[in-house]
């Protein structure tokens, strides 16, 4: 059936949007005399941090892809997810334990595809390392938005091995600003975003604050109603109480509840002293897109028995405080993030078999510091000094209630887990310190050279449990002994840790053809964090799992030509994975379960082009296209008894090495264009962006529970109209012109599937309308 015929498009089904009112009490001023930092400077040079300075993005010899908020807000990207297509080399990762949001990684050069546990990419705002559960949280009151690519170890740190997404907030100071927008979408979907920055006590104390909400009925529709399980062992308590006493409601839930606040203060005790304290805080409440084999109908309706409410909550502050001294500047950052979710869903999405529901409950808290010391001048010696640690403590628990496994038609055989509820904890605590340094020289001019090296060391501790709790119908007849799977009762944990060291060097060449025209050579390490498995079946699964490295070797030409008509980042680069961290299945027992092992080796190779041509001061096109082939070199699968009759041999193993990453398409490439015409006191806007993004393949292959199965390509046109001018904007757009049918990422449940090959599809919205006004001052 078409989907035209099952929601209705019109934006004229409206609910009242709610109102909002953000104050502060500022004191009013002339031009700011104590301004905060420029994302871009008077002449158009896009400014970023990337090596802890502000220098221009052309300057730097690392490939980065730079929005400000005005680029964001056009793309209309509120999360980094949605700058796919658009940021060259970018894609997310589906995670095997979960089809949540919280559960995806963002991928940069294929690296972290097909991971499960610490991210290959890692995201900073304010310079604070945000929790893997958060790391794609609304985009709020941002200046820019600075994707950098490649391994950014020597600097940021662990899990930055394929690069770092740092996420710059605005400053406030002396000049008071504001901006309220509201918008109105296809589903019913209303946005609202208010913010407000100045003085407080002027040239001494700043303050910011903003707020957005949206409300949307959501695209994707769910049949059914969500039912509590009642635990056997504990009559009169729903499974929810007992496994997580923090998120007691399920809810049936339709829709999607957005709430983002941020909040700054700035102080200027003296001329060569400052502090910045920001804050944030987020919640989510609804529909997360229910497991349901949408392709094969090529429609946005889940037929399940059940329909969950999935909840995240999220916050978090960062203190940065900077003195200069003649010639050097000593920062002090401290930071704390909080992130919780909820996910529970029908793990099967069918109506057939009745009230079976997964769910993983997840808390992660984490604390920071740093102490940095560098240079603050402008000769040909840079350098840069510090110090860092944190500590991470994880809270995974997964499980599954299998009320119903009555075999349906067509189905595997799986009545053995028939009644099964089964849950598997795992607690993980982290500790880290590490040393870093990078000097920059300029030996002639026109050459630099830049040398620098981290060294880090973490603790990693775990405490894990599987329980089995047996009740077919209800009652209990039968209970499977914890000991089958070598545990030794339902509440005695395994424990195990474990310390991982890493050193990662960086080396660059930098030479200035001209002043607008730069060429770099690179060659850097990044790590990811060594682990254990947060979803063990086996006491034998509590093993540590070794780090993994990358080495990238690039080589870049960066620049503008023709007085700045045309500007251009081209860079080539090489990658190599040692000890690769992969999701995987494997047999225990009656089970097909999901785990991570270490490949020997894998390579990337690849190119990226980014480009803006401005033939004159109303049009400006902009485009960009990335090639990446990701391959494993060698990497061998030992899931168990894979071919079934009762021997693990190497008969069962399953060779990978030449294989392609999954989630990572070949190609991608985005073109846009903007043009203005003069009308009244503004401009009329016109804007057109494409996107393509390839196909690929997601699953392992290691059994035949967990096929690889393709994943198709997509494209994307979103068309706008607007005008605007230095107070108003008044904009109309459509995404998705086309109404292509785009699946983002699938995901297959191992344990149980309604017939052969039945996945789980994430899909984008079909075409969708929308209007959005807002005032600035």
């Amino acid at each position: 059936m078409k989907y035209r015929n099952r929601h209705k498009r019109s934006m004229g089904s409206g609910s009242a949007l709610c109102a909002m009112v953000a104050s502060l009490a500022l004191s009013s001023g002339a031009q700011a005399q104590v301004s905060g930092a420029s994302a871009d400077s008077d002449d158009g040079v896009i400014l970023v941090t990337a090596r802890k300075r502000a220098e221009s993005v052309q300057d730097v010899p690392v490939s980065i892809s730079a929005f400000n908020a005005g680029e964001l807000e056009r793309l209309g990207a509120s999360t980094i997810e949605q700058t796919i297509g658009v940021t060259p080399g970018l894609a997310v990762t589906g995670n095997g334990l979960s089809p949540a949001r919280d559960f995806r990684q963002i991928v940069i050069r294929g690296i972290g595809a097909n991971s499960q546990l610490e991210p290959s990419t890692a995201t900073f705002i304010d310079g604070v390392y945000s929790p893997a559960l958060s790391f794609d949280s609304d985009l709020l009151d941002v200046e820019r938005v600075e994707v950098l690519k490649g391994p950014q170890g020597t600097l940021f740190g662990r899990n930055t091995e394929g690069g770092a997404v740092n996420i710059v907030l605005r400053r406030p100071d002396n000049e008071v600003r504001g901006r309220v927008s509201f918008a109105y979408e296809s589903f019913d979907t209303a946005k609202a975003n208010a913010s407000i920055s100045g003085p407080i006590i002027r040239d001494k104390l700043f303050g910011s604050l903003a707020v957005s909400l949206s409300h949307s009925d959501y695209f994707v529709k769910q049949k059914g109603a969500a039912v509590l399980g009642e635990n056997p062992f504990w009559p009169g308590r729903n499974l929810e109480q007992e496994y997580n006493a923090k998120n007691t409601n399920i809810k049936s839930a339709d829709g999607q509840r957005d709430i983002s606040a941020r909040g700054g203060l700035r102080y200027l005790p003296a001329e060569d002293l400052e502090f910045n304290l920001t804050g944030h805080y987020s919640s989510f409440k609804g529909v997360d897109q229910a497991p349901g084999p949408l392709s094969s109908c090529r429609c946005y309706t889940v037929d399940g028995d059940q329909a969950f409410q999935n909840t995240a909550e999220n916050y978090g502050f960062a203190l940065n405080a900077e003195k200069s001294f003649n010639t050097m500047k000593l920062s002090f950052i401290a930071g704390y993030e909080y992130a919780d979710s909820s996910a529970p869903f029908d793990f099967d999405g069918t109506r057939g078999r009745v009230n079976n529901y997964h769910d993983f409950d997840r808390t992660q808290k984490s604390g920071s510091l740093e102490l940095r010391l560098q240079s603050d001048t402008t000769g040909p010696l840079q350098w840069l000094a510090g110090l860092y640690g944190f500590h991470d403590y994880q809270y995974n628990s997964r499980w599954y209630n299998f009320s119903n496994m009555d075999a349906l038609s067509g189905a595997a055989p799986q009545s053995s887990y028939d009644g099964l509820w089964n849950q598997q904890l795992a607690i993980l605590k982290r500790d880290g310190v590490a040393g870093f340094g990078q000097v920059s020289y300029e030996l002639t001019p026109k050459v630099e050279l830049t040398v620098g090296a981290r060294y880090s060391y973490e603790k990693v501790k775990v405490s894990a449990l599987e329980r089995f709790e047996f009740a077919p119908n209800g009652i209990i007849t039968s209970i499977l002994s914890s000991l089958d799977y070598g545990w030794p009762d339902f509440v005695t944990p395994v424990n195990n840790s474990k310390g991982f060291e890493n050193f990662s060097p960086s080396a660059s060449l930098r030479y200035k053809i001209t002043p607008d025209l730069t060429t770099y050579a690179t060659v850097s390490r990044g790590f990811k964090g060594g682990s254990f498995q947060v979803a063990p079946v086996e006491p034998s699964d509590v093993v540590p799992i070794d780090p993994e490295t990358t080495t990238n070797y690039e080589i870049g030409l960066k620049g503008s030509l023709f007085d700045r008509l045309l500007s251009f980042n081209l860079a080539a680069y090489h990658i190599d994975i040692k000890d690769q961290q992969l999701q995987s299945s494997v047999i225990r027992g009656n089970f097909v379960a999901t785990t991570i092992n270490n490949a020997s080796s894998s390579k990337v190779d690849g190119f990226e082009l980014e480009a803006t041509l401005r033939p004159t001061s109303r049009l400006t096109l902009s485009g960009n296209v990335a090639y990446t082939r990701a391959r494993y070199k060698d990497y061998l699968i030992s899931p168990g008894d894979r071919n079934g009759d009762g021997v693990v041999t190497v008969e069962d193993q399953v060779n990978k090495s030449g294989d392609a990453f999954p989630y990572v398409p070949e190609w991608t490439y985005y073109l846009s264009a903007d043009y203005r015409v003069p009308l009244g006191s503004g401009d009329i806007v016109l804007g057109a962006n494409f996107r393509h993004v390839g196909s690929t393949t997601v699953g392992s292959g290691a059994t035949s529970s967990d096929p690889v199965y393709p994943l198709p390509g997509w494209d994307r046109l979103d068309l706008s109209l607007g005008w605007e001018n230095a107070n108003w904007t008044i904009r109309g757009y459509i995404q998705n012109v086309t109404d292509e049918y785009i699946v983002l990422s699938r995901w297959r449940s191992f344990q149980v599937q309604p017939v052969a090959n039945y996945w789980h599809d994430r899909v984008d919205a079909p075409q969708r309308l929308g209007v959005s006004v807002g005032y600035r001052f």
